[in-house]
């Protein structure tokens, strides 16, 4: 490596005319470095904020679609126990901590559509709580009026649960898109294709139930 430099010096030195073309294409070359070096860094820059970004909006669709899922198990079982007295039968655990992880995903939710699901979980829960929590019915099960309103309330958190869910394949082949994980082209659009239908039939499902929904306001 020393020696062809000094070839090359030594080639420059015999050769005075081309030293002022050597100094000026020198010039042109650091000029081009100092503008790519500040250029790359604000483009890895850019692309680890995307990584990140992608990476939250995953964990976000992970935690709301374990949470409505576990809503809808949590609702379930008082149709279960729906003869028994309220107070045997209330989970108040269970329910506060459902209400904690809520308040949680509120606070770090930025998806609109997420925050209808939440909103739909924190009300039919708030819901059947407080029919439970009825003081002079406690020695008393779920009357059938109120068997209609908890049946009304499941079907709604389990089409909110689908749309979480269909949040959920989005984000993650967002991820894989982003990150090369996915391959082929095709690949990518069958999946895509499949998400958009999908769509189409949950967001198409939650007008209609929220349309059908009675008024539970007098049961409260």
């Amino acid at each position: 490596m020393e020696i062809l430099l000094d070839k090359s010096i030594n080639w420059l030195n015999a050769n005075p005319n081309l030293s002022g073309w050597a100094q000026a294409l020198g010039a042109i070359v650091a000029v081009l470095i100092a503008i790519w070096v500040p250029a790359f860094q604000r483009w890895q820059q850019l692309k680890d904020s995307r990584r990140i970004e992608i990476e939250s909006d995953l964990v976000c669709a992970s935690g709301v679609f374990l949470l409505m899922s576990d809503a809808e198990s949590w609702l379930q079982g008082h149709q279960v126990t729906a003869e028994m007295q309220r107070a045997d039968s209330r989970r108040d655990v269970v329910f506060h901590d459902l209400m904690d992880r809520i308040k949680l995903w509120e606070q770090r939710e930025k998806d609109g559509n997420r925050v209808i699901c939440l909103y739909t979980a924190r009300h039919a829960l708030l819901r059947t709580q407080t029919r439970l929590e009825y003081r002079f019915l406690q020695s008393k099960g779920m009357a059938p009026k109120e068997l209609d309103f908890l049946a009304t309330d499941i079907q709604q958190l389990k089409c909110e649960k689908d749309i979480a869910r269909w949040l959920l394949d989005a984000a993650q082949l967002q991820k894989d898109w982003q990150f090369k994980n996915l391959r082929q082209w095709r690949t990518f659009r069958l999946r895509r294709i499949n998400l958009l239908q999908t769509s189409a039939e949950v967001f198409i499902k939650r007008l209609s139930i929220q349309a059908k929904a009675p008024s539970q306001a007098v049961s409260l």
